[in-house]
């Protein structure tokens, strides 16, 4: 059975009775059996990860009920584990989405189960596409997606920042619509995101919502694929990493950076088989962590292209795992194992991040995180 244990809170840090570090993100670049650090967060794989087993991992999103209709057998079939990243309010919502029973039948199997908000918030910014007064109930922006959750949100540029509450989009859809005026100006190109109160909330409901449901929930994959800094600061409180910051689908397993992970859709529509064969060959030569990811309701993603794209890693000798076993084996979070009821299901335990959650401002990412970005991608 699904472990029941205590009600999720922040992550407290491995290191939090030393002195503070810098303030800025940074990252790890390993070497050899060591690490070099250039900033205040630091990650990297155990000496025996820099070794590499090439690892595969598949992610679902949405918590559709096809999860388990059709992607969960042929996994079952194939015996090959998986993660299931489910908006914690949508589980036993309605015959369309996983049912609780269903849910634990796939995490007792192996599976593990992924945060994906509460009810699919975008945990990122949009931007005005026109100009708003003080007296303005409209924000005219470049996607309306932060309507389908209405929340309270922000609106800020530089240091100037007002809030307003969300009550929906637009008859046409070209605009959100704000409760009351904001009482002031911005000019287009001002960012809209949620309140760091709201993205807080969100994180820890989903957490705590799964937990109370018996799901030990590490991870998350962003909803929509939508972040920023902030958001990005605040889940390291909350999670052990991110399955879906960046393109692409191959993570270097000596320099791991579990926040901003790589991950590829492998649907028929956005990835033919060759470029799925060349993707798993890619995972094997370079010795990387792989992340594919899909909706088991899409029509693109039919059971056939699922039993392909596992027989393809099987036979490279891909070792198919979850995110929490994957993390566990290159070193970035330890493992107390913890016995289970079946011996078909993977010890679970307590994680222990190897990162010390800082601050972060808007702008991090301007210069360093857009070299660190480049970087990465010449590794993978």
């Amino acid at each position: 059975m699904s472990r029941q244990h205590d009600a999720p809170t922040r992550r407290q840090s491995p290191t939090a009775d030393r002195p503070s570090g810098p303030t800025r993100r940074g990252f790890v670049t390993a070497v050899g059996a060591g690490a070099v650090a250039l900033g205040g967060l630091t990650v990297s794989g155990s000496a025996a990860a820099q070794e590499a087993t090439p690892r595969l991992v598949f992610t679902y999103d949405d918590g559709y009920v096809e999860d388990y209709t059709q992607t969960f057998a042929v996994h079952r079939q194939l015996d090959a584990p998986a993660c299931a990243a489910v908006p914690s309010a949508n589980v036993g919502r309605s015959e369309k989405f996983l049912s609780q029973s269903q849910l634990t039948e796939m995490a007792e199997a192996g599976w593990e189960v992924m945060s994906h908000g509460v009810a699919h918030e975008a945990l990122g910014q949009v931007t005005l596409t026109e100009r708003v007064s003080a007296d303005d109930t409209k924000l005219y922006t470049d996607s309306t997606v932060l309507s389908r959750t209405p929340h309270e949100v922000e609106v800020f540029a530089g240091d100037t920042r007002a809030t307003g509450t969300l009550t929906g989009d637009g008859e046409d859809g070209s605009y959100l619509q704000l409760e009351s005026a904001l009482g002031t100006s911005f000019e287009s190109g001002a960012s809209v995101r949620f309140t760091e109160d709201v993205v807080r909330d969100t994180l820890s409901k989903s957490k705590q919502s799964l937990s109370d449901r018996g799901f030990d929930v590490d991870s998350m994959v962003l909803p929509y694929g939508r972040y920023d800094e902030r958001a990005l600061s605040l889940i390291q409180e909350y999670y052990d990493s991110v399955a879906n910051v960046q393109r692409g689908g191959l993570n270097s397993t000596a320099a791991i950076r579990p926040y901003r992970l790589s991950r590829a859709y492998f649907d028929e529509d956005r990835m033919s088989e060759s470029e799925l064969t060349s993707f798993m060959d890619r995972v094997v030569s370079r010795k990387s962590l792989g992340l594919l990811g899909g909706h088991s309701r899409n029509p693109a993603l039919t059971g056939e292209r699922i039993k392909l794209a596992i027989e393809l890693a099987q036979e490279r000798d891909i070792e198919i795992v979850t995110m929490r076993t994957a993390l566990q084996e290159i070193g970035v979070v330890e493992s107390t194992a913890t016995p289970t009821s079946t011996s078909t299901s993977p010890a679970t335990g307590t994680r222990t991040p190897t990162t010390t959650p800082t601050s972060s401002t808007d702008s991090d990412t301007s210069f360093v995180g857009g070299f660190v970005d480049w970087l990465f991608s010449l590794l993978n």
